[in-house]
């Protein structure tokens, strides 16, 4: 029986020790968001943890390729921490991490040096959450879509009938302009010729002017002679 009796006691301090040690137990902190992302992309990293009324935390991070966008903390070297207490009935259990990539590559993001507190200023046990890995890709373009034959055939047809127009109208114009180029040539010599042609016209007839008037001058020269021949003849005749 008194055997029986320290077995029992033996068993329900061991069972209390194990509850004991379930309750002190540490939470590990946990992390949630995108593990692959693109150049120029935001992440946002969402970091879990038990509720506190105080916390505080460091992240490291490869700098030359990614970029912290949190207003708040300040960075240097990759370096960064994050500290809050609540002032009144606020709780946390969240925070917040947001960057953006800038260079491809495999990238690890830790946090380390874990303070946590309970509203009655006691240190609450949590863990730190393993290295966050994720890669940064280049960012896929789509390609460009097989262009249609019907629907190119059909627009260089009306691109080919719009230049058609344009030039035929403007050679017509070409045309039209050289047309009465021509014709003003045309007409223009044709007028040279015209005046030519009176030109020799009032030539030729000043020429027959002059020949007839020298005509008349011999005619009276010869009339003249002869009419002295005559008379010479008479007097001659009168003598004998």
């Amino acid at each position: 029986m008194k055997k029986t009796l320290i077995g029992f006691i033996i068993m329900v301090v061991a069972m209390f020790m194990a509850l004991s040690g379930a309750v002190n137990a540490a939470t590990k902190m946990s992390v949630e968001g995108a593990k692959n992302v693109e150049v120029g992309e935001e992440i946002t990293l969402t970091v879990k943890f038990p509720e506190a009324f105080g916390y505080q935390f460091t992240v490291n991070f490869d700098d030359s390729k990614l970029e912290y966008l949190g207003t708040l903390e300040t960075v240097k070297n990759g370096s960064f921490t994050v500290a809050f207490q609540s002032t009144g009935e606020e709780r946390f259990t969240s925070y917040d991490l947001k960057f953006k990539a800038l260079e491809k590559g495999d990238v690890n993001i830790t946090i380390s040096d874990l303070e946590f507190v309970s509203e009655d200023v006691q240190l609450i046990d949590v863990e730190a959450p393993d290295p966050i890995t994720f890669s940064i890709t280049e960012p896929v373009t789509d390609p460009e879509p097989t262009p249609d034959p019907s629907e190119n055939t059909t627009g260089d047809e009306n691109n080919t009938q719009g230049d058609t127009t344009t030039g035929d109208e403007n050679n017509i114009g070409n045309d039209n302009t050289t047309s009465d180029d021509e014709n003003g040539n045309v007409a223009g010599n044709t007028n040279n010729e015209n005046t030519n042609k009176e030109d020799n016209g009032d030539e030729t007839i000043t020429s027959l002017k002059d020949a007839k008037t020298g005509f008349d001058i011999m005619y009276v020269a010869y009339l003249v002679m002869a009419i002295v021949v005559a008379a010479v003849i008479v007097k001659a005749s009168k003598r004998k």
